[in-house]
């Protein structure tokens, strides 16, 4: 039987199996396929256990699928809810739908019960709300607390970014357990913004168990705007719940407490003027009292305008950063650099620091009584007998120390310049952050600094953002002039930074003009990749961005080949002109390696050129090819620890000096072969 015999003979087979099967009684079904036969006999889906609990519209029940075989939410509207509460229903599960967010409960089933009735099933988690975790874990630490808080924020502007509103957060609708599992639940206020679908806002008036007046949400944690009539609804709005959860995170209560009355009341016609000098008993920083305020300002103009800028404020707190929301002053700036960066700054001298407080404490309180705001002005007599005060105490110390504001200036901008010299590739995008907040800081000081704006200068161009340095007029007015400036000018339209980078053909691109500019700015452009890399990872393309910079230290793109295997990690380089060194360093033996960038198990190297492979010290290299070397120097110790394969050309270098100089955790085998 011929092969086109054979399988037809087998697809004949196949349609008589799956006749008979379709042919079997219920009995042979259910024994060749339990499963299947266990969903045909599911008549009722849904099999309600408890109610778990009940809002203004709707019951929710603990309730197992039988279909899915797992436990659900199952969401039914009340008894007493009539038809024109249907749709307000529905909508809420297909808003929920629409969201996909891992801190956003799931909708899972919507449909109509056997009454007649919508009714929709969501995720079944514990029982615990963020009010039960507040309530209940006095020892909860603040940062576990605040952890929570960045978790509901990227919900909330996961959905704001959809144009969806929340109106009703509370602890009560944030699901959060002993796993770390946050969701933000109960979307029956979501508004849609901008959407020609009516929302069920404009459908149901406000009830007496769910508003007051004519806005709908909980009070104390409504908005103004949501208590006041035709009251501009937005992200803000969502913004002040979250401020008050935050309240409630850091005092224990709301902001506004007493009836329902009078909750609204002071919503609408009180500020809240401060947390700790209400709470004394409890330990609150002064810039998380800061965000709290900003955020639930009466005036929807003076919060933050997203939620992620609210969260970035809380983000800042957590890392050590000031916050926007405490507009933070030269003093404030400088003791959070000092608690980040105990190890830089102490190797810049402590005596400079001791002077640096001792001045900063005078020229900060200067500051803040030269800025008064309106509503300081009243202190304005207080602060200046103040400022009189700590002038007269530390007129000594400024007259012995010779110290003026511009020398703090210029010795804060030396420290940015000390700090971009130790980190720089080691830390690239943490260094960038504080030479431009710590320059940033000498430039309040001293506008007219140059040391300042030579590292912001700095800065700008490692992150690749030169538009920020075309369009600052005071840059431009500098007289310094760095190599790498006409780099900058040719690519005026960068603006790049941590949060977006240039494409890898702009990237190699860039690269390649740099060859063009000079080639003695390798330790700059090092520095440069050393962010990038940091920033982008190792994303697809990154292995031509790679090539690019590795022919810029080897004499262009014209002298170099490199291939590279990212699967099994392996990388062979070849260099044409044996007048231009090989190097796979910063400079020609540098002691940093480009290869740090990429994975490397394996390399062979060719050049006709001279080659220091001291700079391959520290690599994690299994098999070195070095055969194709004609001229290499090994002049200092080399340690290569996971070196398991050296193969080098006979005659190139004696064993006895290979076993001398390079070192590796467990003996490695040298191979000899013929060379070059």
């Amino acid at each position: 039987m011929n092969k086109e015999s054979e399988q037809e003979d087998l697809n004949l087979r196949f349609e008589e199996i799956y006749e008979a099967a379709n042919r079997m009684d219920p009995e042979t079904m259910e024994f060749m396929s339990p499963a299947f036969a266990k969903l045909q006999k599911c008549a009722n889906r849904y099999r309600i256990e408890e109610q778990l609990g009940q809002g203004a519209l709707k019951k929710v029940f603990r309730t197992y699928d039988e279909l899915s075989q797992r436990w659900v939410a199952l969401a039914r509207l009340r008894e007493e809810r009539g038809l024109r509460f249907f749709d307000p229903f529905i909508y809420e599960a297909w808003l929920i739908s629409s969201l996909s967010h891992p801190n956003i409960i799931k909708v899972y089933d919507v449909g109509i019960d056997p009454e007649g009735r919508p009714f929709f099933t969501m995720d079944l988690k514990g029982e615990t709300t963020l009010a039960d975790v507040l309530r209940k874990s006095a020892d909860m630490s603040l940062l576990e607390r605040l952890e929570i808080m960045l978790k509901v924020c990227d919900a909330v502007a996961y959905a704001h970014s959809k144009g969806i509103l929340h109106l009703d957060l509370k602890p009560e609708n944030i699901q959060s357990d002993a796993f770390g599992e946050v969701l933000v639940c109960d979307w029956g206020l979501g508004k849609r913004l901008e959407s020609d679908a009516e929302s069920y806002d404009s459908l149901v008036p406000g009830e007496p168990d769910v508003a007051s007046g004519t806005g709908k949400g909980s009070p104390g944690y409504m908005a103004p705007e949501q208590v006041l009539p035709d009251g501009d609804i937005s992200q803000r709005t969502d913004v002040y719940a979250l401020g008050c959860i935050l309240h409630v995170m850091l005092c224990g209560k709301p902001p506004h407490t007493g009836s329902r009355e009078e909750v609204l009341t002071a919503t609408v016609e009180s500020d809240i003027s401060g947390l700790r000098s209400v709470n004394p008993d409890r330990s609150i920083p002064a810039s998380l009292e800061a965000v709290v305020l900003k955020a639930i300002s009466r005036n929807p103009d003076n919060r933050y305008s997203s939620v992620t800028d609210f969260r970035r404020d809380i983000e800042n707190f957590i890392s050590g950063y000031s916050t926007v929301a405490e507009h933070p002053g030269f003093l404030r700036e400088l003791g959070l650099f000092i608690k980040r960066n105990r190890l830089p700054v102490s190797i810049i001298g402590v005596s400079l620091l001791v002077v640096s407080v001792l001045s900063g404490i005078f020229l900060d309180r200067l500051d803040r009584q030269q800025l008064a705001t309106q509503e300081e002005r009243d202190r304005a007599d207080h602060l200046m007998s103040e400022v009189n005060l700590i002038t007269s105490e530390y007129d000594d110390l400024f007259e012995s120390q010779e110290l003026s504001r511009k020398d703090l200036a210029n010795q804060l901008a030396i420290s940015a310049r000390s700090l971009k010299n130790i980190a720089a590739v080691e830390q690239p995008i943490q260094t960038v952050q504080e030479v431009t907040r710590v320059a940033g800081m000498a430039l309040e000081l001293d506008p007219h600094n140059e040391i300042a704006y030579q590292q912001m200068y700095w800065a700008y161009c490692v992150s690749l953002n030169f538009s920020a340095i075309s369009t600052d007029t005071r840059m431009a007015e500098q007289e310094f002039r760095i190599s790498y400036t006409r780099l900058a000018e040719a690519f005026t339209d960068f603006k790049y930074g941590k949060s977006k980078r240039p494409s890898v053909e702009e990237m190699v691109s860039f690269i390649n003009e740099a060859w063009l500019v000079t080639p003695r700015i390798k330790g700059f452009l090092d520095a440069v990749f050393s962010y990038h890399a940091a920033v982008v990872g190792y994303r697809e393309g990154f292995d031509r961005e790679f090539r690019a910079i590795l022919a810029f230290c080897n004499g262009g793109n014209d002298n170099l080949a490199m291939e590279y295997d990212w699967e099994v990690a392996s990388m062979s380089i070849r260099t044409r002109d044996p007048d231009i060194p090989l190097t796979i360093g910063v400079g020609n033996t540098g002691s940093r390696s480009l290869l740090r960038y990429l994975p490397v198990q394996s390399l062979k190297l060719e050049s006709a050129g001279l080659f220091d492979f001291n700079g391959m010290d520290g690599l994690a290299i299994e098999v070195l090819d070095l055969s194709g070397c004609s001229n290499l120097v090994l002049e200092e110790t080399l340690s290569l620890p996971n070196l398991s394969k050296l193969v080098v050309g006979k005659d190139q270098i004696s064993r006895e000096v290979l076993r001398q100089f390079v070192h590796s955790y467990a003996p490695f085998e040298i191979i000899e072969i013929e060379g070059m």
